[in-house]
Parts: C-alpha cells; sequence; structure tokens
C-alpha cells in the first residue's frame, strides 16, 4: 500500500469545508449546516456539495483538528492553533481558502492521526437538502427586503 504524502493530505475543497466551518460556526457547538454552506457559496461562489463535507470532516478529525459528536463538533486545540495561524496572514475573503490549505498541508504541523472518529453518518441529503433550501430561502427574504 502506497503511503500518503502527509503535506498534500488535505485537498482543496477540505480547505473550502474548514475555512467554511470556522466562519460560520466559530462560536457553535452545534453544526449549522445552513450556514456552513452560506459561508462556503460567499467563500466560493458555489455550494458544497455532501461528498465535500463529509470528506472534509473524516479527514479533519483523523488529523485532530476537530472533535465530531452527533451533529456537535468543536476546535481542538490543533484547530485552535491552527485558526490562529491562519488569521495572521494578511488577504482578502476570497484568498482564504488557498491561505488555509496552505496551512492545513505545511510540514510544520504535528498533527498525528487519530481512529477515533465519528464517520458522519447523521450528515444526510435530506438534512444537506433542508439546510440548502433554508439557505435559498433566507436569501429570498433578504432580496425582498431591499426592494
Amino acid at each position: 500500500m502506497k503511503k500518503q504524502n502527509i503535506e498534500n493530505y488535505f485537498c482543496w475543497s477540505d480547505s473550502w469545508v474548514f475555512t467554511a466551518l470556522y466562519y460560520s460556526n466559530r462560536h457553535n457547538k452545534n453544526i449549522d449546516f445552513k450556514n456552513l454552506l452560506a459561508a462556503g457559496d460567499v467563500l466560493n461562489h458555489a455550494i458544497l456539495t455532501i461528498e465535500e463535507i463529509k470528506n472534509a470532516f473524516m479527514k479533519l478529525q483523523e488529523r485532530g483538528i476537530i472533535f465530531i459528536s452527533k451533529d456537535n463538533f468543536e476546535f481542538t486545540d490543533c484547530g485552535k492553533e491552527l485558526i490562529q495561524k491562519i488569521e495572521k496572514v494578511k488577504g482578502g475573503l476570497f484568498s482564504r481558502i488557498d491561505i488555509s490549505l496552505k496551512k492545513l498541508n505545511s510540514s510544520r504541523n504535528k498533527f498525528g492521526f487519530s481512529k477515533n472518529i465519528n464517520n458522519c453518518e447523521f450528515i444526510t441529503d435530506g438534512l444537506i437538502d433542508k439546510s440548502y433550501n433554508d439557505y435559498m430561502k433566507s436569501i429570498k427574504i433578504y432580496n425582498e427586503c431591499r426592494k
């Protein structure tokens, strides 16, 4: 079995999910998927897919950056330290995903590998569809208020 290059463990969509998670849920313990999708849209003008979310959550847990229990999560000390490093880097909103990716894959990180991860079965197509519909309704309401 080929050993995975640790420096390129995270892909761009993992960084997109991580960055959206940080901006949308940094003060919450419950994952607000409507806000996660909204933050992802703001960051990249696209909607995260269920596969992108699940894959990133699994990898972020595996490297000890987040901890997930049911639909609750928290950034670990390692994750909080990573966020502090990312926040120190200058750049606009549209560069945040690339900045996060560079920091996530930095050889300076001392991430371990955890086998105690939540497989994210609670993230279903129905949950993502509902969250997306709620997000679209909030945009519609906002646009109607602006008229």
